[in-house]
C-alpha cells in the first residue's frame, strides 16, 4: 500500500477533534509508515489537518506535506502561507477540468494516489461525503484504508 495519506472532511468542524486528529496522524506515521500527506485548502478540516502535520514534522523530519491545488494560480485564488509545506501541487491532469468540478476531481485524484485516508465526515451529503463514498468503494477492493474521526469521536463520547 502506498505510504501516502490524504484528508477528507467537511468545510466546518463541529466539536473538538484536535487530539483525535493528532493521534491519527501520529498513528499513520508510526504504525503505517506514512511519509507523504496530501491536503487541500478549502475548509476548517483541511487547515486543521495541515497544521497537525506541520507540528508532526518537527517530531518526524522525514515526512512531507503537499498542498494540493484544484485551480491554476493564474485564476487569482490566493495561496495560503506555504511555510511548513514541502510543495504546492497543481496536477497536470486538472488542466481543462471545469471550475465547478475541480475540487471533486482533485479529491478523487488524492484518493487514487493514497493508501490511507484520515476523514472527518459526519453526514451523508455534500462533497466530503461523496469523496468518502468513493474512498469506501476503493477500501472494499483493498486499495485504501480509511479512518473517519467522526466515527471515533462518537465512540469516545458514548463511553
Amino acid at each position: 500500500m502506498p505510504t501516502t495519506c490524504c484528508f477528507v472532511g467537511h468545510s466546518e468542524i463541529w466539536g473538538d477533534i484536535a487530539q483525535a486528529l493528532t493521534d491519527a496522524v501520529e498513528r499513520h506515521i508510526i504504525e503505517y509508515g506514512v511519509t507523504d500527506f496530501l491536503v487541500g485548502n478549502y475548509g476548517q478540516f483541511d487547515r486543521m489537518a495541515a497544521a497537525t502535520v506541520k507540528r508532526a514534522k518537527t517530531r518526524h523530519p522525514g515526512i512531507r506535506l503537499y498542498l494540493m491545488l484544484p485551480y491554476r494560480l493564474e485564476l487569482g485564488r490566493p495561496l495560503p502561507d506555504l511555510e511548513g509545506y514541502d510543495n504546492a501541487v497543481y496536477p497536470a491532469e486538472m488542466e481543462g477540468v471545469p471550475l465547478r468540478l475541480a475540487i471533486p476531481r482533485l479529491n478523487r485524484m488524492m484518493i487514487e494516489d493514497s493508501g490511507y485516508v484520515i476523514a472527518y465526515v459526519t453526514h451523508s451529503w455534500g462533497g466530503a461525503a461523496t469523496t468518502l463514498e468513493y474512498a469506501q468503494a476503493r477500501e472494499r477492493k483493498g486499495l485504501i484504508q480509511i479512518e473517519n474521526l467522526a466515527c471515533e469521536t462518537k465512540k469516545r463520547a458514548s463511553n
